[in-house]
């Protein structure tokens, strides 16, 4: 029953603004497409939710991710919205929960691999040891004790020091005081 509502609402916004369909052609276009539409609102929902936590934060919590996914369909599908209660909600949230979690993930990894390219591009290859994604915990940490791996690193955010560059975006500009090497290692 919640299903085919849902279904029947999302129908309507997505057909807003357009001529009111007959009873009969609507009532087959639900029963005949409501996987698809419930797939289509389902992916809708969770591309704006993924988009919009990122923005704040790349490891949100899982009541940050239950109150965008709620924010999102309140004010994507108000119909639908109105229609389903708390319970209906926390349903819907344990059914897109994985693909969320899973999404998020995928920007993770591209802006890892963004970086790791950058670095490379920045340092060239020949001034850092090689390193893989399918290395060990151990090999990783060999690799950022790597002492070319810590010098690169220092020059890297000496130069956005130097250049009073914030460290994260949004932040503006960094007032930096210099410090002696005893302080920055406290």
């Amino acid at each position: 029953m919640f299903y085919s509502s849902l279904l029947f609402l999302l129908h309507n916004e997505v057909w807003k603004g357009t001529a009111i369909l007959r009873l009969r052609d609507l009532s087959r276009h639900v029963l005949t497409g409501q996987e698809d539409y419930m797939h289509e609102f389902l992916n809708d929902v969770i591309t704006q939710v993924t988009t919009n936590v990122f923005k704040v934060n790349i490891f949100p919590s899982e009541k940050n991710l239950k109150k965008e996914t709620e924010s999102i369909i309140s004010k994507s599908f108000p119909d639908i919205y109105k229609s389903i209660n708390s319970r209906h909600h926390l349903s819907l949230f344990k059914k897109i929960k994985t693909k969320l979690l899973k999404k998020l993930r995928e920007m993770r990894g591209g802006i890892v691999s963004r970086i790791k390219s950058v670095i490379f591009e920045i340092f060239g290859e020949s001034q850092l040891p090689r390193i893989d994604f399918q290395f060990s915990l151990a090999e990783i940490n060999s690799w950022k004790s790597d002492q070319r791996v810590k010098d690169a690193y220092c020059k890297l955010f000496e130069w956005k020091l130097q250049k009073k560059l914030s460290l994260k975006p949004g932040d503006g500009e960094l007032k930096a005081e210099e410090t002696t090497e005893e302080e920055s290692e406290k």
